[in-house]
């Protein structure tokens, strides 16, 4: 009640304005499509935003912080020019089609810079990803998560309760598999239709030189603690990446499904990434406008926690989601 309060009456945002000029903000968006092509592509909800509100979100960013590129980042970091007050980086991840389609429009339209993560491993494959259909299969109820489990690893009982997200069990399993068993199998399930659901790499080349930049999301898009090799994964990224979109491409880094640990990070930095992003929903700090760590925290933003319960943008639900966060100051 109080934080409504507070957004009704201008608080939040004042909070904000004083609080938070030596503060990164970073965003992470994933999907985004015309609202009427939601059902017609079964997009998954919690991962889609429309173009209509992503649209309202930037104009909303614009007016309460400084929207920045990856670059001014990335030289905050290295402390060769700060960032400046309220500053803001807006980032997606996974490299899907409709990024390029749909989003690149709306951002360029409103002069905008956006960074985008990519799974390389995903990108140029021309159809459906298999890991979408999987989860879609799951998502509809097409197969449960045992049936699904059971024709990955081939036994007639799975008791057990996973330990991690049933999502994130699937995808290691399948993840595991040769690709044409993986695609046999999933053949069962599939009920999409036949169309490319990632970039290709004419596509990602084309939004260079503009106010786009590309990092990595892992090779294979699977969760890196669940890998006994996350640096094979990394590296095999890291090359891709740089031999089709050059070596700015090769800077930054978001976590798969926002999974790391010591490990990981360990490999990552093995990597040489610079900027290494997490799914940590906090602000970061950036005392005199540099960063003083590489590991950056960004708010997942999804349309029920920015828009009301018609789906239209909420700018004060907006302003609570997004200001009134925790700052991390240490990695």
């Amino acid at each position: 009640m109080a934080k409504s309060v507070a957004a009704h009456t201008g608080g939040v945002r004042l909070y904000h304005h004083l609080r938070d000029r030596e503060t990164l903000t970073v965003i992470m968006l994933h999907r985004i499509l015309p609202k009427a092509m939601y059902a017609e592509l079964g997009a998954d909800p919690a991962y889609t935003t429309s173009t209509e509100v992503l649209k309202e979100l930037v104009l909303f960013l614009r007016a309460n912080y400084t929207i920045v590129g990856l670059p001014d980042v990335v030289e905050a970091r290295r402390g060769t020019r700060p960032l400046p007050p309220r500053p803001l980086l807006i980032t997606f991840d996974d490299g899907w089609e409709d990024n390029l389609r749909y989003a690149a429009p709306v951002l360029s339209g409103l002069n905008a810079p956006w960074t985008l993560f990519v799974a390389a491993g995903a990108v140029n494959t021309g159809a459906p990803w298999w890991q979408e259909t999987l989860l879609q299969a799951l998502r509809t109820g097409r197969a449960s998560y045992r049936d699904l489990l059971r024709m990955a690893i081939g036994e007639t009982e799975v008791d057990k309760a996973p330990r991690e997200s049933p999502e994130l069990v699937l995808l290691a399993c399948f993840g595991a598999l040769d690709v044409a068993r993986r695609d046999s199998l999933l053949a069962r399930v599939n009920e999409r239709r036949p169309c490319p659901d990632m970039a290709s790499w004419d596509g990602l080349r084309s939004l260079l030189g503009g106010n786009v930049s590309i990092g990595a999301h892992g090779f294979s898009h699977l969760p890196l603690t669940m890998l006994d090799d996350p640096g094979q994964d990394l590296q095999q990224a890291r090359e891709l990446l740089r031999s089709n979109l050059g070596p700015d491409a090769i800077v930054s880094l978001s976590f798969p499904h926002g999974r790391y640990d010591t490990n990981v990070l360990a490999a990552t930095r093995a990597q040489g990434f610079e900027l290494i992003f997490t799914s940590d929903a906090v602000l970061n700090v950036c005392p005199g406008g540099h960063l003083p760590h590489d590991l950056i925290g960004r708010i997942s933003v999804e349309e029920h926690s920015i828009c009301d319960d018609r789906g239209d943008f909420d700018s004060s639900r907006a302003e609570r989601w997004l200001m009134l966060r925790k700052r991390q100051s240490a990695a």
